[in-house]
């Protein structure tokens, strides 16, 4: 004769109460809707995650700016054209410039004979770049895809007033 064990007697209760619930629609209707819940809360979790890392992001490009302290001793300040990023114009007051590189927002700053520039898309620091003026009319650097900017990671920028 064969006898359930507590435990054995336990697992088939809960297994037949298993089959009796999946054949019910109001529990798979539950079960559908709290999975739907739980992805909508996964979703919260992960724009706040990723707003977390644009904020610490953009800090470390903000940071990288404020490091230039030198007085500016070049104003970048008029239109340009480059191959690569098509019409740009830069505003230079005091040490803060503003722009646009391309169709990219830029901000940043002149310290001595360099601007140190981020061009952001959708508020998120892209690109980071340093630029010089070796005569006017003329800006000649490097710019990457790393914010701050990384040496390792750079590309040749030329931008030819249009002025």
């Amino acid at each position: 004769m064969f006898h359930l064990t507590p435990w054995m007697n336990t697992k088939w209760i809960l297994k037949k109460s298993v089959a009796k619930s999946l054949n019910n629609p109001s529990v798979i209707r539950c079960v559908f809707f709290v999975g739907v819940l739980s992805l909508f809360a996964g979703c919260s979790a992960i724009e706040e995650f990723n707003t977390k890392r644009y904020d610490n992001h953009n800090a470390l490009g903000d940071a990288w700016l404020s490091d230039q302290m030198e007085p500016p001793e070049i104003d970048i300040s008029g239109s340009y054209k480059s191959d690569d990023w098509g019409r740009s114009y830069f505003s230079q007051n005091g040490a803060e410039v503003r722009g646009h590189l391309g169709d990219f927002p830029v901000k940043g700053v002149v310290s001595g004979q360099k601007a140190y520039l981020l061009v952001t898309e959708g508020g998120w620091y892209y690109y980071s770049a340093i630029v010089e003026m070796p005569r006017p009319g003329l800006l000649t650097g490097y710019y990457s895809r790393s914010v701050p900017y990384k040496r390792s990671a750079r590309n040749d920028l030329l931008l030819i007033t249009t002025d």
